[in-house]
């Protein structure tokens, strides 16, 4: 698994969706797990990295001291061909994630793992090897409609490279899709397969008590383009959580540290959650009615359970919920009033969206496992998986 390791709870969600599906196909499969911003870590002896907590320090350094660092020490050391996790595997996944962006000079061309992972390691073992790249995103300004892709040669060649190479590509948003065309290839879009993790963990839903917030900065990981300041959101959100209604209780959960510590000095009288343990994020949001959220992979676990959110955010990483049916918005765009608003439309209808989030996930779950079936029949011993009730 191409992923990351105690460094984002969306991407755990996102992975254990796949091991899900994977799960109903492949029998008794073990997973390695590679952590993509560290591709040292296909090394099993270099594992430390992430488990004593080095690869949060050096995820923390700027973008290119950051790259640049991680390719040079992965260059610097010879391959184990005896033990390397790439070198060795059945089957090799690209586990969601943003896969198409292109910011000025900053292009997923140049993606710290693609070279390091595929080109130097997968491409040893290619013809015995599949290799996914399952709910790919984009990573765009909010509006963006793919066009800046055009004529960007380096970054389309790329996308190409990428898909070429991999037996299977799914996507997880409209915008990915545009952009995968502008390079001459198509891909079916299907509901990132966060919404099959809490399957995995065996976590199912409880009665709903609390009503979950989430608050991010700059509403979102990026400001790709000049608007209000994150005091603005600041303001607005803070301004909100004043205005509650008092009908409800409500929690603040919270993503990273980061955002723990500008939820306790920002809005100290709201209850918080966080954890170390992703896992803990799923029972936590197994309680919840319904929720407002910056982060999307919180809506998209909230989903899972039957329950409706609100997404606020600024790149096209938002606009994936629209295809599980929620609204959503840009940060710019949203004031207190339409907050409130939209709190007040959640509390009348939440019961209303499992019927249609049920059949959501019953056809995506159908559809993964055609696809998975069909390319890993040809070379992995599978056995019959149905969709589940």
């Amino acid at each position: 698994m191409i992923t990351t390791v105690s460094h984002n709870v969306g991407d755990d969600f996102v992975r254990d969706g796949i091991i899900y599906l994977l799960g109903r196909l492949l029998p008794d499969f073990q997973v390695a797990q590679v952590h993509k911003h560290q591709p040292i870590t296909s090394r099993p002896e270099w594992e430390w990295v992430y488990t004593r907590g080095y690869c949060s320090l050096m995820d923390r350094m700027p973008g290119g001291a950051r790259l640049h660092a991680a390719s040079r020490l992965d260059r610097l050391l010879p391959l184990n061909t005896q033990t390397d996790k790439v070198l060795n595997c059945d089957l090799l996944v690209q586990c969601g994630a943003p896969v198409y962006w292109l910011h000025g000079a900053n292009s997923c061309a140049r993606s710290e793992w693609y070279g390091p992972l595929i080109r130097r390691r997968w491409s040893r073992v290619r013809d015995r090897v599949p290799f996914l790249n399952l709910a790919g995103g984009s990573c765009q300004t909010y509006q963006s409609n793919g066009k800046e892709f055009e004529g960007a040669d380096e970054t389309l060649a790329f996308i190409r490279e990428f898909f070429d190479d991999c037996r299977l590509t799914t996507l997880r948003d409209e915008l990915a899709g545009k952009i995968l065309l502008t390079a001459g290839r198509t891909a079916t879009i299907l509901p990132c397969t966060s919404i099959f993790a809490r399957r995995r963990l065996r976590i199912e839903p409880q009665a709903p008590r609390f009503v979950a917030l989430n608050y991010m900065r700059t509403g979102g990981h990026y400001r790709f383009v000049e608007g209000l300041a994150p005091t603005v959101w600041e303001r607005t959100f803070g301004d909100f959580i004043n205005r509650l209604p008092p009908n409800e209780e409500y929690v603040l959960v919270c993503h990273s540290r980061a955002e723990l510590a500008d939820a306790r000095r920002l809005f100290p009288k709201i209850k918080t959650f966080w954890s170390t343990d992703y896992r803990a994020y799923v029972e936590f949001l197994a309680g919840a009615k319904y929720g407002i959220f910056n982060r999307v992979h919180a809506a998209f676990m909230l989903a899972s359970f039957g329950r409706p959110s609100f997404v606020v955010g600024n790149d096209s990483r938002t606009r994936m919920s629209d295809l599980i049916g929620l609204k959503h918005a840009f940060v710019d765009e949203v004031t207190t009033a339409r907050l409130l608003v939209e709190l007040g439309r959640l509390q009348q209808t939440w019961g209303d969206y499992a019927q249609m989030m049920d059949e959501t996930q019953r056809v995506a779950e159908r559809t993964y496992l055609t696809l998975l079936r069909d390319v890993l029949s040809k070379s992995l011993r599978l056995r019959d998986g149905q969709p589940t009730d």
